[in-house]
């Protein structure tokens, strides 16, 4: 008789443990089909083959990757989210990246996809001359920070441990095609770009500088100048030249890329009022370079800075097809631009013919 009492107790506690581990099992069994098998009501849940972006910046945490997913419409229910990050084990492992979600995910296919980002690559290319903010304005299109946020970097010399004793960074983001991740930061693209600027104006090239007796930042300057003034690449050594020829005179340099500086927004056609802006940058009232570069130059511009042609030149005039016109003596300068003004002048008056011409036609 207490055999059979102590198999019943027994039986009795065995039931005990495996009832409750039954319906946990179970719990966690339906938990498991609604958030991995059952697709959610998500904003493109309706239609498969419908596909939305959902990005991540770094450093994100699950907290809000969770309520951004629920109010952008591809969670519900922020809390079986996580509990179904939580049963895969990845509720620290969403990564940074813009996703393309398509519809009627589980909650399980989601953590999934967020979990296993492989990060886009954009392909950049930078342009020679482009001013600080010009560069902030084209990688803003392409990047997911402001043009304001790239902007508040222009003057962190220290940030990025910069070797020259300059207050800004103008000049020195180096114009080029580069590839960044999708997720990079204005210090991540600003420290590229410094980096190939050291590149290309390796050490070899700055002992050369110092013995020519110029700084490094002298150099960047006069050629931020240059790639103002040329479109044609073989005449920036000419127009260096003119620029040393009139830094050895004392004469002003009166760059007209130096006063476009001064002017907020597009280029313009500078006008008498222009150049008379007071500032340092404006080389047509104070003599010498300007305090810094004015663009972000080139190598080729770099280069014929450093490696000048010899000429008597002392003036330039622009003739309206991307050439210029040099002289030696201001007599010449001036007969120079009196032609360039009669090529504006008759383009002027063909315009006007031809908009007349237009006008007359019959409707």
């Amino acid at each position: 008789m207490n055999q059979w009492r102590s198999h019943l107790r027994r039986k009795k506690r065995e039931r005990n443990v495996t009832q409750p581990l039954f319906i946990l099992l179970l719990c966690l069994l339906i938990v498991g089909i609604f958030l991995f098998q059952i697709p959610q009501k998500t904003a493109n849940s309706l239609d498969p083959n419908m596909v939305l972006t959902f990005y991540i910046p770094r450093g994100t945490p699950f907290s809000q990757i969770s309520d951004s997913l629920e109010a952008k419409g591809f969670i519900e229910t922020p809390s079986f989210f996580y509990l179904s990050a939580r049963l895969k084990g990845k509720t620290t492992k969403l990564k940074a990246g813009t996703y393309k979600i398509p519809g009627g995910l589980t909650y399980g296919r989601l953590v999934d996809l967020l979990s296993a980002a492989k990060l886009l690559q954009i392909r950049v290319t930078i342009p020679e001359g482009l001013e600080f903010e010009e560069i902030a304005d084209s990688l803003s299109k392409h990047f997911h920070f402001s043009r304001e946020d790239f902007l508040a970097y222009k003057d962190s010399t220290d940030l990025f441990d910069f070797p020259l004793p300059v207050s800004s960074l103008e000049g020195y983001l180096f114009p080029e095609t580069y590839y960044f991740y999708e997720n990079a930061t204005p210090p991540d693209i600003i420290s590229r770009m410094i980096q190939q600027f050291f590149v290309v104006v390796n050490d070899s090239l700055q002992q050369e500088i110092t013995k020519n007796g110029h700084t490094v930042h002298e150099i960047v300057t006069l050629a931020s100048i240059i790639q103002g003034e040329a479109m044609i690449h073989e005449e920036m050594p000419v127009i260096a030249s003119v620029y040393y020829n009139r830094l050895q005179r004392g004469m002003k340099l009166q760059a007209d890329p130096t006063i476009q500086y001064l002017v907020p927004g597009p280029k313009i056609r500078l006008q008498t009022q222009h150049l008379e802006i007071d500032s340092p940058y404006n080389t047509y009232r104070y003599p010498g370079l300007p305090p810094g570069p004015i663009n972000n130059p080139g190598k080729d511009a770099i280069l014929a800075a450093i490696y000048p042609d010899t000429t008597e030149y002392l003036y330039f005039v622009a003739q309206g097809n991307g050439s210029h016109v040099f002289s030696r003596t201001h007599q010449e300068h001036l007969k120079a631009k009196q032609a360039f003004q009669q090529v504006r002048w008759n383009v002027y008056r063909q315009q006007q013919r031809e908009k007349a011409a237009l006008n007359d036609s019959p409707s």
